[in-house]
């Protein structure tokens, strides 16, 4: 697949489910991000490995396999630790400007413009194709992006 070439030896089978990835120890994903500032620790929504973003929608951090109602889809490090950061920061949006120096460590403006668009538009297809007609990426444009979590799914 497009875009899952870096992530091959971290791949989940497409039946991979909630529990499968509960019981994950595999630690072949990205290093950790660098956490937003004042981000909590793992809070009761998100265990050590485990982002719950809605109901029946899970991102696992140590595989970079992100798993829907429709489908499991492996995530490339820089789109698992965008997801992570914008989950993280617990903000509605989060700047551009931001983002481009904490996820990708590049200050503002020295990169191409076009990096934080197209990691952007790849982690909102994928999200899709895991979760159809639900909207979790927010973009703000001229300001930035935000995840849209489903506080109901902790219930």
């Amino acid at each position: 697949m497009r875009g899952d070439r870096h992530n091959a030896q971290a791949a989940v089978p497409e039946e991979a489910t909630l529990n499968d990835l509960a019981g994950t120890s595999r630690a072949t994903h990205a290093a950790e991000p660098v956490r937003p500032p004042g981000a909590a620790r793992p809070t009761e929504w998100q265990s050590a490995h485990l982002l719950v973003l809605g109901p029946d929608i899970v991102f696992d951090y140590n595989s970079g396999s992100l798993v829907g109602p429709a489908a499991t889809v492996n995530l490339t490090p820089i789109e698992g630790n965008l997801l992570r950061y914008l989950a993280e920061s617990r903000r509605p949006i989060v700047p551009r400007q931001e983002l481009l120096e904490r996820v990708w460590q590049i200050p503002y403006g020295s990169g191409p413009s076009h990096v934080l668009r197209s990691h952007v538009k790849n982690l909102r297809h994928k999200l899709r194709r895991a979760a159809p007609g639900i909207d979790l990426l927010v973009t703000s444009p001229g300001r930035g992006y935000g995840l849209r979590i489903d506080s109901n799914a902790t219930d």
